[in-house]
């Protein structure tokens, strides 16, 4: 690159991630998570939610905005990085005791989860 000229990020942004995945230091992929004994890959930046949509991996789908909490999920095993949730929905007690919202929930190991509903029934 000629000295001054702004550096095109598409090729930065590739090198670095050729750079940093040829290290092992980044993480390409999938993270694998199990729902109810099935095995589902969530995308790196995707939620549980729509990879369970994708999968047809049994959680259940309400607002997709974190504020009806139909798809709220027990993590048994994992860690996610959360979004946005309405704590009328997910207590900050609840969060603590490994509550998460599928919809709002994108994991950063792979993971084991058991939703709350089954069939219009809260099993917590």
């Amino acid at each position: 690159m000629r000295s001054g000229a702004v550096p095109n990020i598409r090729e930065t942004s590739f090198y670095l991630l050729l750079k940093f995945s040829t290290k092992g230091l980044c993480k390409m992929g999938a993270y694998k998570v199990v729902i109810r004994e099935k095995e589902i890959a969530v995308r790196e930046n995707e939620t549980i939610l729509n990879a369970s949509q994708r999968q047809a991996g049994g959680i259940f789908v309400g607002c997709k905005g974190g504020g009806c909490g139909m798809c709220k999920v027990k993590v048994v095993s994992g860690h996610t990085l959360d979004g946005i949730a309405s704590k009328s929905v997910l207590s900050d007690d609840e969060h603590s005791a490994g509550y998460r919202l599928a919809c709002q929930s994108m994991p950063i190991t792979d993971m084991v989860v058991e939703p709350c509903r089954e069939m219009n029934k809260i099993l917590r």
